[in-house]
């Protein structure tokens, strides 16, 4: 364990290692402090954290001034999951089913052409820009891993019996090279079983793509436990009425916040 450390250059946890009953272990904390530091680059944050999503999302979210996270349940594509499970525990687990655990992608690409053919539907859909106001111990805003190398480091660490604390939630920052184009951010929140005041909303849902039944949560957007500011509205370069909609959603957004900037799409060969 200890030569693995060194090796990947984390010699600063080995005197954090517990050993118990053949397990290694960190404390949660200093887990959080190992992962982050195998995937995480502080210099590469981005400004503007950007959500692609259709144009009836976008019109709910500022319409009732609130963010939706779906639980990890509700996860459309299941492959990510396995793709951890296969490389780190050389098999594939289970479904989730923990529902007290929400998630959220973002890319740092604002108004890009392959993110809004991927998820702002075809074009048609609308782009949320924020920026980090906050940091918080409920909520973890991260860079997704593309790299093999802290998959294999894990993998190697599980094998001479070391237990991750928090898989279920790391799992869910980590996916295969081939997905490096989207240069993906997440939002993860684990709700605890305790009453949020700053919580709006807590229902279940059925997946329309997937068929599954899963939990969403929605929190006020100015909510100052929230980490995130909504700082620009993108109406999408395939959107109708482009111009009239983006006054309508100014007018619904500025009864909540005045300092929200609102364009539409520079890309204008969509096709």
């Amino acid at each position: 364990i200890r030569g693995l450390l060194t090796k990947y250059d984390q010699a600063e946890f080995i005197t954090k290692v517990t050993h118990n009953s053949s397990k290694y272990t960190f404390s949660e904390k200093d887990e959080d402090d190992f992962i982050l530091k195998l995937i995480h680059n502080k210099k590469s944050e981005p400004a503007y954290y950007y959500r692609y999503m259709t144009f009836e999302s976008a019109f709910n979210t500022l319409h009732e001034n609130t963010y939706r996270m779906n639980s990890i349940v509700g996860m459309n594509d299941k492959s990510e999951v396995d793709y951890f499970n296969k490389k780190v525990y050389k098999n594939s687990k289970n479904q989730d089913t923990t529902n007290d655990i929400f998630i959220s992608s973002f890319s740092s690409l604002g108004d890009d052409l392959t993110m809004w053919r991927l998820y702002g539907d075809d074009g048609k859909g609308v782009c949320l820009a924020f920026e980090l106001k906050s940091t918080s111990k409920r909520f973890m805003l991260n860079k997704v891993c593309y790299k093999k190398k802290p998959l294999n480091l894990l993998s190697r660490l599980v094998e001479q019996g070391w237990m991750l604390r928090n898989a279920e939630e790391w799992k869910h920052l980590f996916k295969a090279q081939e997905y490096s184009v989207e240069r993906e951010y997440r939002l993860l929140f684990r709700k605890k079983n305790d009453n949020l005041q700053f919580i709006k909303k807590e229902d279940w849902f059925v997946r329309k793509d997937t068929n599954i039944i899963s939990k969403f949560i929605t929190f006020d957007l100015n909510a100052a436990e929230f980490p995130l500011r909504l700082h620009k509205v993108i109406v999408g370069p395939k959107c109708t009425e482009q111009k009239l909609n983006v006054e309508q959603l100014r007018n619904i957004t500025k009864q909540y916040n005045d300092d929200v900037i609102f364009s539409t799409s520079k890309i204008k060969t969509y096709r």
